[in-house]
């Protein structure tokens, strides 16, 4: 069984080379460890980073600690895409084939625009979770005017390796395939 760090090493730099303090693997290792403690806000996580910053230096070899500023425009840009497939990757070692998994979609808060027109919009992610081994396995975000959760969910099932595994689903997932309306109503239309 290879190590998250194996697979974080695999993830691409997004960012430009020119002028970099920060290393992008230990960089994203700090945020991850500061999440996988609980500290899940950006002041959470700086002030995570901050308490442990001999230990960072020390582990990573860094002469300096990002700071709030540098940490905020790293999560705004880092390709959330290439971060779940490295997850996925190490996660995936400890799935079981007798294991059955979750799988739901949540709106996330305060990404809502237009929240009192017809037309609002906002983000969500639906998350595929083990049961067995505690963890989310994999997830998959969408804005709802550009997806819905039916499309998101079906492609989240067309990702998996494995076969033969128990999913549990909500209901609006037990929807019928329209069927070809009959002629009769087609040639009114």
């Amino acid at each position: 069984m290879k190590s998250l760090s194996f697979f974080i090493q695999q993830i691409e730099d997004h960012r430009s080379p020119q002028g970099l303090r920060h290393p992008f693997h230990p960089f994203i290792s700090m945020i991850i460890l500061s999440n996988l403690s609980g500290y899940h806000g950006l002041n959470e996580t700086t002030r995570f980073i901050k308490d442990n910053a001999d230990y960072f230096r020390n582990t990573f070899n860094l002469r300096a600690i990002p700071g709030y500023t540098i940490i905020r425009t790293f999560c705004a840009e880092v390709n959330f895409d290439s971060i779940n497939e490295a997850f996925y990757k190490w996660a995936s070692q400890y799935v079981k084939e007798d294991d059955w998994f979750s799988i739901d979609g949540k709106g996330i808060r305060s990404t809502c625009s237009d929240e009192f027109n017809v037309n609002q919009n906002f983000k969500s992610m639906v998350s595929m979770f083990a049961h067995k081994v505690g963890i989310v396995l994999r997830s998959n975000s969408y804005e709802n005017k550009k997806k819905s959760e039916i499309h998101s969910v079906q492609e989240l099932i067309s990702q998996l390796e494995q076969k033969g595994m128990i999913l549990t689903l909500d209901a609006l997932h037990c929807q019928k395939k329209q069927s070809k309306p009959s002629w009769i109503v087609e040639m009114s239309m």
